[in-house]
């Protein structure tokens, strides 16, 4: 009957099972019953590291003991060196954040096609008071529907295949629905730890209407030089 218990107990433990009582008493069952109380105590301990502390340590299984606490070692340098990435990460976004906004150019962040990140140029040249009053939107939403189909276009070629592109000339839509052309130049970017396209915006409005006028103030002259030149001929 002793030898019976024995092996039940044994077997339950061998399959994990440490809820097991053992009602027999001497060295054997005294010992196995130590066993059973340090198991219990390193699946406490499992749960402990689990949850974040890595200053549990095992010091009566041998060379499991040695592998465990080693285990705890790495886990703990492990969150140590996390925390310090992470630590330099903010503080990387924190000067990208404060460069950006003394930029005259607009910035952007998008992620799968919604902003996620705008400085104040961007929010004032799409009408808009506060950076707030972009983020979240689709970019595509932005775009005049007639440069839609290039600015998906280029979004796809930025993510998939890491192209910056400079110099793009397209149409915007404020957000009171006024038309703005603008130039872009569009690169990969990670942003908190993901994917992103960055975008850096110039309006160009005022210098294209410029451009226009110059362009019809020459053709205007040339037509009256020609004008003249046909009236000196005839003369």
């Amino acid at each position: 009957a002793h030898l019976a218990e024995l092996r039940r107990f044994l077997l339950a433990l061998s399959n994990g099972d440490l809820s097991q009582d053992l009602t027999l008493k001497g060295p054997i069952a005294g010992s196995l019953k130590n066993l059973q109380a340090n198991l219990r105590h390193l699946t406490w301990q499992t749960q402990k590291i689990a949850e974040g502390d890595f200053s549990q340590r095992v010091d009566f299984l041998g060379d499991f003991s040695a592998a465990f606490n080693q285990m705890a070692i790495k886990l703990e340098e492990a969150r140590k060196s996390q925390i310090e990435i992470d630590r330099a990460i903010r503080e990387s976004e924190a000067r990208y954040r404060a460069l950006v906004d003394f930029l005259p150019d607009g910035v952007l962040v998008h992620q799968e096609g919604v902003v996620v990140f705008a400085n104040m140029a961007f929010a004032l040249l799409m009408g808009g008071k506060h950076p707030e009053d972009v983020c979240g939107k689709r970019m595509l939403d932005l775009v005049h529907p007639g440069s839609r189909a290039g600015a998906k276009s280029r979004m796809k070629r930025t993510l998939t295949k890491g192209e910056t592109i400079k110099g793009i000339e397209e149409k915007f839509i404020q957000l009171d629905g006024n038309i703005i052309d603008v130039e872009i130049a569009a690169m990969p970017f990670m942003y908190d730890g993901s994917p992103a396209v960055q975008n850096v915006i110039r309006d160009i409005t005022a210098l294209k209407r410029d451009r226009a006028a110059l362009d019809e103030q020459v053709r205007f002259e040339k037509m009256l030089s020609s004008l003249s030149a046909t009236l000196v001929r005839s003369g």
